[in-house]
């Protein structure tokens, strides 16, 4: 299948990356309340005249990191392009932080690091261990540094519970970050509670934030709404191309996570009148999805849409494509993964479209374009030859910027006092005149606000497409994130 570049995909040419040539009312007219956010303030209705466009391209290649930067005025176009090795590329710097009246504070990570959530459990704590790394490097924030204690979760909840228990009890931390699973987050979340320890996570359970829990905090969407996303913002990549689905079949692991997920799907294709033909929610640990797979080709719905986590994904994957399921959009969600295309053969993925907590070709100034690249640095140093970083990885590395800096406004490392600082912060990941902007990306759209319940009130998921060369996945979804120059596939192969 020729991938092709499709001019449809960039509204971007329309709003001109407003934030950086000041076209905030454009961008105001098209997102309404979240720009206000993004550009730091409320936004008019009123469109106003555009007078440029900018566009950023960036890509990266062995030791290299190259950036081209088209300005486009009336009667002129400026090209500048700049390339770096990688060792140039650095986080922020924290040194402006105000001094702090303690030298350390210790956060405690929890994740699946054996067990059948490991593959991804791994990749995340890899995220936070190297976000600490490069604090500490840079000496830290306000003269304190992290101290990381880490616990395995090993894919089961109860040892999960057992492992919070460990941490806190033998550690005393401020902070814990994790789990990666909802299965996982919601019983470690009664620990925390337990223990007034606050606890940030990017599990999308939609019971995480609906308890009543103070010492809970979650920087993405719920996931009945990553659902509600991974469809429309498909349905919207359709119609611009001109077609629209009638049937839908609908497939989810049975478990909180994937349910939560399908309720999304659901609801999204009820409003549009599109039939849902076949669903099934189906065992935790499945090893054998040959009879789910052989029901899907009978129903011969329009779109699939599939929630699973990566192991089970990959069988899913594998019996469909060896039973022709071709010429389809899968929706899904769960594994931006490099191992994923590199298991079944990117050409097997290509097409897919794909919700997500955190993209990283999403275009939010920077932020995820830095992270990866961080990220990658330490990740080859440890072994690990990925393509690219994956999904909540970047969540979570920039989360450590997140405690990092309730930590400097609460001035302190009690936990009481961060968990106040975490449910009054602001942080927008475009807003580089606060030393903590990273922070900001632990959402897929750079911006962070808690209400009472501990749910960021500003996030948004992002919508993309896994295609077969780099970037790998190219979002598609909002507009404002879409990948600049970004080249999607259509029709699906």
């Amino acid at each position: 299948m020729e991938m092709k570049c499709d001019k449809r995909i960039s509204r971007r040419k329309a709003l001109s990356i407003a934030a950086k040539v000041g076209i905030g009312a454009v961008v105001g007219a098209a997102v309404g309340g979240i720009a206000g956010y993004l550009f730091g303030q409320q936004v008019s209705p009123k469109v106003t005249t555009q007078v440029s466009t900018v566009t950023h391209i960036q890509t990266i290649t062995a030791g290299e990191v190259t950036k081209t930067v088209t300005t486009t005025l009336p009667g002129q176009t400026v090209t500048t392009t700049v390339t770096r090795t990688t060792e140039e590329v650095a986080p922020p710097s924290l040194k402006g932080v105000p001094k702090l009246p303690f030298k350390e504070i210790v956060i405690a990570d929890l994740f699946p690091l054996t067990g059948g959530m490991a593959q991804l459990g791994i990749a995340d704590h890899l995220g936070v261990k190297a976000a600490v790394e490069y604090i500490n490097e840079a000496g830290g924030f306000g003269g304190a540094k992290i101290k990381l204690v880490s616990g395995d979760a090993k894919s089961d909840p109860t040892a999960a519970v057992s492992e919070a228990e460990r941490l806190i009890t033998q550690y005393q931390p401020s902070i814990l970050i994790g789990c990666y699973a909802s299965s996982l987050s919601l019983p470690v979340s009664d620990v925390t509670e337990k223990y007034k320890i606050p606890f940030i996570t990017h599990s999308v359970a939609d019971a995480i934030t609906e308890r009543g829990y103070k010492y809970v905090f979650r920087t993405t969407p719920k996931g009945t709404h990553q659902g509600e996303v991974n469809v429309r913002g498909a349905l919207e990549f359709f119609r611009a191309r001109g077609w629209e689905p009638k049937t839908a079949m609908v497939v989810y692991e049975d478990s909180p996570s994937p349910k939560s997920l399908a309720e999304g799907y659901k609801k999204i294709l009820k409003e549009n009148n599109i039939d849902i033909v076949y669903e099934e929610a189906y065992p935790p640990g499945i090893k054998d999805v040959t009879d789910i797979a052989t029901r899907i080709m009978r129903a011969n719905g329009d779109i699939l849409c599939i929630n699973a986590y990566m192991a089970e994904a990959v069988l899913f994957w594998k019996a469909l494509r060896g039973m022709g399921f071709r010429g389809k959009p899968i929706l899904t969600a769960g594994y931006i993964t490099p191992e994923f295309g590199d298991i079944l053969g990117w050409d097997k993925v290509a097409g897919t479209m794909y919700a997500a907590t955190w993209i990283h070709s999403a275009y939010v100034d920077g932020a995820c374009t830095l992270i990866n690249e961080l990220y990658l640095r330490k990740a080859r140093a440890e072994g690990y030859n990925w393509k690219f970083i994956h999904e909540a990885a970047g969540n979570y590395f920039a989360t450590v910027y997140l405690a990092a800096y309730a930590t400097t406004l609460a001035e302190s490392n009690d936990p009481k006092d961060i968990r106040d600082a975490l449910s009054r912060i602001y942080v927008n990941a475009r807003d580089k005149s606060n030393p903590f902007w990273l922070a900001g990306a632990s959402s897929a759209n750079g911006l962070v606000k808690f209400d009472d319940t501990g749910q960021n009130i500003i996030s948004e998921d992002a919508v993309g497409q896994w295609i077969s060369e780099d970037p790998w996945i190219v979002t598609t979804w909002p507009f404002y994130m879409e990948t600049p120059g970004g080249k999607v596939m259509w029709p699906i192969p």
